[in-house]
């Protein structure tokens, strides 16, 4: 056998039915429903790029899901993790189709547009916070 121990069913696909499913519940602003696709195939992924792309996918999704529920904090820290695993995917222009320096840049300037920081500092001082109305952010895109 040779060095490459990948096999085929390891590599997440463009067309994978599970990262389908997770990129349409999140253009339809269901980020729970997102991050459970998302985890069905990230469990199924071995570790390497691929394993931590799928996991900055479910983090960003949770870290949504938290904001729509009034919890900057924690959206605050789901984030920050997703950034860590995105800065471990070498290919992040092109992964599966998507590209995921984009998916940054998008969530960064939506975190930045609502104050997500801004958000924790008054909510630990005791003021409630509810996430603004302002668009729903892309779905990441790509070749898809």
């Amino acid at each position: 056998m040779g060095g490459d121990m990948t096999r085929e069913s390891d590599v997440v696909a463009p067309d994978d039915p599970d990262l389908a499913a997770g990129l349409d519940a999140w253009a339809d602003g269901r980020w729970f429903a997102a991050h459970e696709h998302f985890e069905v195939r990230w469990r199924r992924t071995p570790h390497g790029p691929d394993r931590h792309a799928l996991q900055a996918l479910v983090q960003c999704a949770v870290a949504l899901e938290h904001a729509r529920r009034g919890h900057p904090r924690a959206a605050l820290g789901q984030w920050t993790k997703a950034l860590g695993h995105l800065s471990r995917v070498p290919d992040r222009a092109s992964w599966a189709g998507l590209d995921l320096v984009a998916l940054e840049r998008d969530l960064a300037a939506f975190w930045a547009g609502v104050d997500l920081e801004g958000a924790v500092r008054s909510h630990e001082a005791g003021v409630p916070w509810r996430l603004p109305d302002a668009p729903v952010p892309p779905r990441p895109r790509g070749s898809r």
